[in-house]
């Protein structure tokens, strides 16, 4: 879930909301333009760093010079220090003088290995300063000639934006002939192409939905669909003149979405990013255009598994560097895959698919969800959902009566019935008393009941502690407890801690409870595995109590007041009667066959094998083999010129499964689980387990609602149904809708 403020919250539930925004920014850029050459410069500051232009980025401070004006010592700009490593941009190392001209004019220029187009270049000068050339000239070069010479001229902001068309150039040469007095050449960033930005008067109909399966049985669905209005026609294909021809797939198109507080302050909220997916559809003065997150762009060949035990880890890694994907604005690779991936094997060799369908393989196996999150990075993460509480662990506290139990603050006890024990006011034995008397033996469990007692001001000798420790990394932003219901009592405070592999991570408190239910929140409760509850204050002379603990990843509730009347449709799976999960293995033949065999005038050649194989031997005849490289399932040839007879040959690897069926009910559905990683006895069992677990939750949700941008596919929230209140639910389809106003749609699973 998006991070948003108190304010926002609370605004959005009025019953008359008020207006939401949407703004787009589509880069119609050339995105292989960007990785290929460097530019370089006539001369810069030891600071300057231009690998930092190709991409966006959110600079620090700038550094303090003996420039006008920029040498104000209060904290406001970076002292230059030789030992540190700074990235500022681009940053001339010549100054202009007293009439802002240069008697050597700051030149930046990048050379290309091939021929680019675009529609034009988009320029960030020095934005932390706001200041620009006044007068700057941009040349684009074909084979050493001149194709446009654009002069900016006193521009009205540090963004520039030249909008003629470049059909085809292989030289940029940016160079100022006038500044500031006393001032250097700076440029922050450079995009080959025009930046566009759409808002609610531009925008027709816009719709995102994402759509996650927590089993990673299939790809996600993660999609931007919107239509704006072009009444200049830039984007009719039929217009000489258009940008149309420049419109690359792949290019970045960033959302995000705004709701105007009662303040009259417009909240927005952090942006998705996705990438086109092909040039857009026209039809009179609209434009419809469709992108996909960075996954759903992944439709490139992966061939290049080996044989041989590998860890998933390493296979999916080796999965996403092939799939070349721009790095993220401060220059990481824009994936995380979870660790524990290191530790699960596989001798399977992956089959000759898609980047993005071999991805998918992967998390399955490794029973991780495979997802794009909102900065567009791609995620293979645990998915620790199971049918006893809201994420798997082991709660342990420091002490608690007998007719305590953890297991039904999880699933949920009764909440109109105690037991009658030696406390204040906790001993009121009348007919219409929710209070019971401790039998001998067989207690009913009624959550969890603290074995220390508070003193006369509330405070104890002993704090009781109870702490969740957890199988998987998870996010645990909202944490609600919900004490004592049946008498109607709660703790005054309590204090909870957050760990990260054992390292604490936040702390948050929680005072003035003044109800039964209480809330923590934590932004910074993200990738943790251990929380640790400290109750500090009740009422005098109380042992704690807690009927249920909500672990979740946001505190949304989701109720009737938003939900569109009539519209929750709840649907039901069948029990789970089996589950059949097939192991695979491979063994090796023992003849030597013939792979393939031709004449062959290329040069390159790229061969893929129909089943995976081993100890592959290439001869040429008729010419040399320069280099040549052996996969499992496929080889890339290099070879001298002219006319050759090739031959590969190998010995096969032969594909067998045997499937195991664990009888789970008598009756009901049947689940068979096909994965070719799942090569071992643990990697079979585990699946079982999991996929068992998550199938045991069989009711799902369906409901239109007014809207919330802030929710996202995999978060976990409170949703009111016609039989209870407070519901845990798994968001699975996440979709909304903006046509002057923002509407929904959510499916989600009930956690119960």
């Amino acid at each position: 879930m998006k991070e948003v403020s108190n304010a926002y919250k609370r605004d959005m539930k009025q019953i008359l909301r008020n207006p939401s925004y949407v703004k787009l920014v589509f880069q119609n850029v050339d995105t292989s333009a960007a990785g290929d050459g460097y530019w370089d410069d006539n001369g810069h500051e030891a600071y300057s760093e231009t690998d930092t232009l190709d991409y966006e980025r959110i600079y620090g401070r700038t550094m303090a010079t003996l420039e006008l004006n920029r040498w104000t010592l209060d904290g406001a700009y970076d002292i230059y220090n030789p030992a540190k490593t700074y990235i500022d941009g681009f940053t001339s190392s010549l100054l202009s003088d007293a009439n802002g001209e240069f008697d050597t004019a700051p030149t930046l220029f990048r050379e290309f290995s091939a021929y680019h187009s675009m529609a034009g270049l988009t320029i960030l000068f020095d934005s932390r300063e706001v200041s620009c050339p006044l007068l700057c000239n941009i040349i684009f070069y074909k084979d050493g000639e001149v194709v446009l010479n654009e002069t900016i001229d006193h521009p009205n902001s540090v963004e520039v934006i030249t909008t003629d068309p470049v059909e085809s150039y292989d030289k940029i040469v940016i160079s100022p002939t006038y500044m500031l007095p006393y001032h250097r050449f700076r440029v922050e960033e450079v995009y080959f192409g025009v930046i566009q930005r759409f808002t609610n008067k531009d925008i027709i109909t816009l719709n995102r939905t994402h759509d996650v399966d927590p089993l990673s049985r299939r790809l996600p669905k993660e999609e931007l669909n919107f239509t704006i209005l072009d009444f200049e026609h830039r984007y009719d294909p039929d217009n000489p003149k258009g940008w149309y021809v420049y419109v690359e797939e792949k290019a970045p198109v960033q959302i995000a979405f705004g709701y105007e507080l009662n303040d009259g302050t417009i909240e927005w909220l952090d942006p998705n990013l996705y990438l086109l997916d092909a040039k857009p559809m026209t039809n009179n003065a609209r434009v419809n255009f469709t992108a996909s997150s960075l996954l759903g762009s992944m439709t490139g060949t992966y061939y290049k598994d080996t044989v041989g035990t590998k860890n998933l880890y390493d296979m999916a890694e080796a999965i996403l560097i092939d799939a070349g994907l721009t790095k993220t604005p401060s220059g990481e690779n824009p994936w995380i895959i979870d660790e524990t991936l290191k530790d699960m094997y596989t001798t399977a060799v992956l089959p000759v698919d898609t980047h993005a369908n071999n991805l998918q393989r992967i998390a399955h196996a490794a029973r991780c969800t495979l997802y794009t999150d909102s900065n567009n990075i791609v995620r293979i993460a645990p998915f620790g959902v199971s049918i006893v509480g809201i994420y798997e662990g082991e709660t342990t506290d420091n002490g608690h009566e007998v007719f305590s139990e953890w297991d039904t603050t999880g699933t949920g006890n009764p909440n109109n019935r105690t037991y009658a024990t030696l406390e204040l006011n906790r001993w009121v034995l009348s007919n219409n008393s929710q209070q019971d008397i401790l039998p001998d033996s067989d207690y009913a469990k009624y959550g969890y009941i603290s074995s220390y007692v508070s003193d006369a001001d509330g405070y104890y000798a002993t704090n009781p502690v109870f702490e969740r420790e957890f199988d998987n990394m998870c996010d645990l932003n909202a944490l609600r407890l919900r004490f004592d219901s049946a008498t109607d009592e709660w703790v005054r405070s309590f204090m909870v801690e957050y760990y990260r592999n054992g390292v604490l991570v936040d702390t948050q408190i929680v005072t003035d409870i003044a109800e039964v239910e209480a809330l923590a929140t934590s932004s910074n409760a993200n990738l943790i595995n251990k929380v640790r509850v400290t109750i500090l204050k009740a009422a005098p002379y109380r042992r704690c109590r807690v009927e249920r603990v909500y672990f979740r990843t946001s505190d949304f509730m989701l109720d009737f007041t938003s939900i569109v009347e009539r519209s929750q449709v709840i649907s039901k799976i069948d029990r789970l009667k089996s589950i059949s999960v097939a192991q695979y293995a491979y063994v090796e033949g023992t003849e030597n066959i013939v792979l393939y065999a031709a004449t062959c005038t290329k040069e390159t050649l790229h061969v893929e094998f129909g089943q995976p194989v081993k100890n592959v031997s290439i001869t040429v005849t008729g010419g040399t083999l320069v280099d040549s490289e052996v996969y499992g399932r496929a080889a890339d040839l290099t070879m001298t010129a002219g006319t050759k007879i090739v031959e590969i040959r190998g010995y096969p690897l032969t594909e067998t499964n045997e499937v195991t069926k664990t009888l789970i009910h008598s009756t009901g559905e049947e689940d068979v689980e096909e994965n070719t990683l799942i090569t071992s006895d643990e990697m079979r069992e585990a699946l079982t387990s999991h996929v068992t677990s998550y199938l045991s939750m069989r009711s799902t949700y369906d409901v239109q609602y007014r809207g919330n941008p802030e929710l996202e596919a995999g978060d976990i929230i409170g949703m009111q149904t016609r039989y209870t209140d407070d519901m845990d639910v798994l968001i699975l389809v996440d979709e909304i809708t903006f046509n002057g106003a923002i509407s929904g749609v959510l499916k989600a699973k009930g956690l119960a």
